[in-house]
């Protein structure tokens, strides 16, 4: 019979397939060929999501110094972006931003650049920060944005905080067709440089032409598996914070990834010139 070592080299090595691959080959690399990635963030609330990003946002700026990035944080929840301490705020003209401390209940006064078109913005934005962008209605500002960075051909990276909101299930009429064609952008933008980072905390919450149009999906501890994944349920509620599984194309492997700490002030943001939703239905009855 022929040598155990012997037979051992004649097996195909398919270690990569059962889950030995390195993010940093998939998510981190920036080949002309290749294109970006785009990643979804799966996970219940207080999982990790948000320091997940925030640390590839991190090491994008270590790594790829000359890289745009555009940070999203959603109206009238708490910010995110200050646990990093290097960002600028930017606002789309018509937009007036209120930032209030959640804890002393009082206002807060933070610098905001404005900006009239995507062109322009891209031209005020900086490398080695998070360009926070806020726009007048988070479906069709970012959608546009989107679209806009697809045609533009350099590095960016863009984080959405609860893209729920840019592609909510159950929309009509024209955000219902903007929607669609998100997601027709989505199957593309990587070949125009982009790199998409979104979080949520459940997929049912996405519109179904955007949800399985992701590259690469991170589960995070509790996170719901989509069935066609080859990561197992229980493998992801085994998982303890700051470690989530990665699935790509059939591949998986665990990651480790540091927390980043909430900094205080404590604080939502809120566009004083927006028509909130409550008064829009009330105004209707």
């Amino acid at each position: 019979m022929r040598d155990l070592l012997e037979i051992s080299n004649t097996i195909p090595d398919r270690s990569e397939e059962m889950g030995t691959f390195i993010d940093d080959e998939i998510i981190m690399s920036r080949r002309i060929a290749d294109g970006g990635s785009t990643i979804e963030v799966l996970g219940p609330q207080g999982t990790g999501k948000t320091s997940l990003m925030l640390s590839y946002a991190c090491r994008i700026m270590e790594e790829h110094p000359d890289e745009i990035i555009i940070w999203r944080d959603s109206y009238k929840s708490q910010c995110q972006f200050n646990r990093l301490k290097n960002y600028e705020i930017f606002a789309e003209s018509g937009v007036d931003l209120e930032f209030r401390d959640l804890y002393k209940d009082e206002l807060l006064d933070f610098p905001v650049t404005m900006f009239d078109d995507y062109p322009s913005l891209l031209k005020k934005m900086s490398p080695q920060q998070l360009n926070v962008v806020y726009v007048k209605d988070p479906i069709v500002g970012y959608i546009r944005l989107l679209s806009f960075l697809r045609r533009y051909k350099e590095w960016q990276s863009v984080f959405i905080d609860e893209y729920e909101d840019i592609a909510p299930l159950n929309q009509e009429g024209d955000k219902y067709k903007l929607i669609g064609l998100l997601g027709n952008n989505l199957k593309n933008i990587r070949k125009g440089l982009v790199s998409l980072f979104c979080n949520t905390q459940s997929k049912s919450q996405i519109d179904w032409r955007v949800r399985d149009t992701f590259m690469v999906t991170s589960y995070l501890s509790g996170a719901k598996v989509d069935g066609i994944s080859p990561v197992y349920q229980d493998a992801v509620n085994s998982l303890d914070r700051g470690e989530s599984w990665l699935s790509w194309y059939g591949k998986f492997g665990r990651i480790n990834f540091p927390p980043v700490i909430p900094r205080f002030p404590v604080f939502e943001t809120v566009d004083r010139n927006a028509v909130d939703d409550l008064d829009l239905l009330l105004s209707t009855m």
